[in-house]
């Protein structure tokens, strides 16, 4: 913050992340000290980083396909439990969501669940989409192969 004096007297001070390149105008006032500048822009970069969201994996030219176009997790919630979706969606407007699904939607926002725990895949193809798939991708018809969930697993 080089200019902090003459950016504070105008009532904001623009602090940028020499890492990731964030700048941000944060409000100051004329009694305001670097270090509650500092917080504020910590504030506004944890909240820009906890809402971005993670970025699919870099096309490789190797594979046919290479989407990271997941399913929604209650998706996959029925296709594993067998449950009908209309059941699954009464459940949750009543309040009553199933702590899986949860679970799920961890897994597939981390990354967890992709193409190579798929029940369509069979390395290096998906049966599906009868294309070479990329093991780190994942579709909208996405159903997991329980022996591969590490999770499940764990539970059994």
């Amino acid at each position: 913050m080089p200019a902090f004096r003459k950016e504070r007297a105008k009532g904001t001070v623009t602090v940028a992340c020499s890492a990731c390149g964030l700048s941000v105008a944060v409000p100051a006032a004329e009694d305001s000290e670097k270090i509650d500048i500092y917080g504020d822009f910590l504030d506004v970069y944890h909240e820009t980083m906890k809402n971005a969201k993670p970025q699919a994996p870099p096309p490789d030219p190797r594979y046919e396909y290479n989407g990271w176009d997941p399913p929604a997790s209650t998706t996959v919630f029925c296709k594993m439990a067998g449950v009908p979706y209309e059941a699954v969606r009464s459940r949750i407007r009543s309040g009553n969501q199933p702590e899986e699904v949860a679970r799920i939607k961890e897994r597939l926002d981390s990354h967890r669940y992709k193409c190579k725990i798929c029940i369509k895949y069979e390395k290096p193809r998906c049966l599906l989409k009868d294309k070479t798939a990329n093991p780190e991708a994942i579709c909208k018809s996405f159903e997991p192969d329980l022996r591969g969930d590490e999770d499940f697993k764990e539970r059994a």
